[in-house]
């Protein structure tokens, strides 16, 4: 794919101020979910339905070039946000027997590159109030932003700052619970909801 493909100013970044992102390089990737049912009892259940979670095209981030799901008998369905689901009955799966779904990808993820020159504003406090999970005002997390801070001209400068902190600092790993933005500083480790957390 060609370096530096613009986005149309359709999706918002000219009116808030931002130059659209431009696609630097762009991967494909082959990617495949598998799960092995096994009925291992003697008997044969009356309802057994199976959700996966599909995944989809996250624009500008990711396009699903292609999809391959087996077995096919399934139904596509969508949740209130508009994610993907496919849904198998094994309703009657025999003793004793093995079912294998598997999902193929070819997923193209591309590197973004954002113009911030241009950036001005402020953050609304709406999206820098405390809450649950989201401690802004815990002082260990107040002081490294103040730090992470220094020199930076805009919001937009300082917000980049604050994410690339966050990429390239927080070791991930499963906890298994969300412990919110502060632990995530410590030695527990983060996982996806603690990345959001904290960014």
């Amino acid at each position: 794919m060609a370096a530096c493909q613009q986005f149309s100013a359709s999706d918002g970044y000219l009116s808030a101020g931002i130059n659209p992102p431009a696609i630097v390089e762009s991967v494909e990737y082959d990617v495949r979910q598998r799960l092995t049912l096994a009925n291992k009892g003697s008997g044969t259940p009356d309802k057994q339905n199976i959700w996966i979670a599909l995944v989809g095209d996250v624009f500008p981030f990711q396009r699903v070039n292609s999809r391959e799901i087996t077995p096919e008998s399934y139904q596509i369905s969508r949740d209130e946000y508009g994610n993907e689901y496919a849904e198998f009955d094994f309703s009657g799966m025999a003793p004793e027997s093995v079912i294998q779904i598997e999902i193929n990808y070819k997923i193209l993820v591309n590197q973004l590159n954002y113009d911030l020159n241009n950036c001005e504003g402020e953050l609304p406090d709406l999206y820098t109030q405390p809450e649950l999970h989201i401690e802004s005002d815990n002082l260990q997390i107040v002081d490294l932003a103040q730090k992470l801070s220094v020199g930076k001209q805009s919001i937009c400068q300082k917000v980049e700052a604050i994410y690339n902190y966050v990429g390239n600092n927080l070791v991930y790993s499963y906890n298994g619970a969300d412990w919110g933005a502060q632990a995530a500083l410590g030695e527990m480790g983060a996982d996806c909801t603690e990345y959001s957390d904290k960014g």
